[in-house]
């Protein structure tokens, strides 16, 4: 076995380690405090035993989700495209997941620059603006010193959107590997799959565009969702 696939072995076990360690946790916490529910019913910590048993559901649900949509065949179909739209579109459905899962208080909704519309696989935008963008709020809960930022910037022809955040530089031991299966910058105290960036460039790959990194330094990261072939 070559380094390439013991590198690849190596981070689906890590993994699938990490998944039914937390699956595991998620389990046991359910089991528990629906003991402690029916024992406390009249009390009220009986309310705290349901918010964490609410909180271990969602987690479980949120795992499901991230597996269901990496394992499931992407839409290639063309349609006509507002990039404007598509990007709305996928900040309401990360700020609602963010909200979902309880992640840092980020008071911050991306600025949208610029109109590109076209015909194109309208669901490969919406899917990849979504993943870049989470992984984008991920990054720029670092930010220490000055106000995080996040952006989108729309072009055409071909239809083309950047989107940037003014967090840490990606390391260069990672940006080999970034869209690589089960890589992720985020701290392993947080659950990430590192399978969104890995589905995004799969589903370019299919419907003949490209997601890439087009800057990384001191001053953000910037990547590039665009297809090559529409009007």
């Amino acid at each position: 076995m070559d380094a390439d696939k013991i590198d690849r072995t190596e981070r689906l076990a890590r993994y699938l380690r990490r998944l039914a360690h937390d699956i595991r946790n998620a389990s046991s916490l359910l089991t528990l405090n629906l003991d402690m529910l029916r024992q406390e019913v009249n009390t009220g910590r009986a309310r705290a035993c349901l918010e964490d048993s609410d909180e271990a559901i969602r987690r479980l649900e949120s795992m499901s989700q991230d597996l269901s949509r990496s394992l499931s065949p992407v839409d290639a179909d063309t349609e006509p495209c507002d990039l404007r739209l598509l990007a709305e579109q996928a900040i309401d459905t990360v700020l609602t997941e963010r909200t979902r899962e309880a992640a840092p208080a980020l008071a911050l909704v991306p600025n949208i620059q610029g109109e590109a519309r076209g015909v194109g696989p309208a669901t490969f935008f919406r899917t990849s603006i979504g993943i870049v963008l989470a992984n984008a709020f991920d990054a720029i809960e670092s930010i220490q010193d000055g106000q995080p930022a996040v952006s989108i910037r729309l072009a055409a022809p071909p239809l083309t959107v950047t989107v940037y955040n003014n967090g840490p530089a990606i390391g260069a031991d990672l940006v080999s590997e970034i869209f690589e299966p089960f890589v992720s910058r985020v701290d392993h105290t947080r659950f990430r799959s590192g399978l969104g960036l890995t589905r995004a460039r799969r589903f370019a790959q299919r419907v003949g565009g490209e997601v890439a990194i087009e800057e990384n330094g001191p001053s953000g990261v910037s990547f590039r969702i665009r297809t090559n072939n529409n009007p």
